[in-house]
């Protein structure tokens, strides 16, 4: 009975363990990238809707805008004025960690997809490509 309790909870933890780990990859992923330029974010700052850009970013695109209204890229939140760019500390020292352990890049990487990865309409590849 000790055995096969152990063995059934010594199963639960390794499944536990796969699940944070799971959730772990999937939290460095996404939330530590910029929306604007898709790589970590470099000079992070947060916007008043609560959106995190790169500092180059988020100048880059509220750049030449005709009036002085500026909007989120994300959720197109409209501010009247450019709201003040201040570093958000909290997310720099994690992005930078996840540099250090070599987690995510400092630029990511761009991959694009490859001939089995598009669907293509068979009949038009025939009369297209030799």
């Amino acid at each position: 009975m000790g055995l096969t309790h152990d063995a059934h909870r010594g199963s639960q933890l390794s499944q536990r363990r796969g699940e944070m780990e799971q959730k772990r990859v999937n939290l460095n992923g996404a939330a530590f990238s910029c929306s604007i330029c898709l790589d970590l974010l470099d000079t992070p700052v947060t916007i008043p809707c609560g959106h995190s850009y790169c500092l180059v970013c988020i100048k880059g695109f509220w750049e030449g805008k005709v009036n002085d209204s500026r909007s989120c890229p994300q959720c197109r939140e409209t501010f009247t004025s450019e709201p003040a760019l201040v570093k958000n500390t909290m997310l720099a020292a994690l992005t930078e960690e996840l540099q250090k352990i070599g987690i995510c890049s400092p630029a990511a990487e761009h991959h694009y997809a490859g001939a089995e990865d598009v669907a293509c309409d068979k009949n038009k590849m025939l009369e297209c490509c030799p």
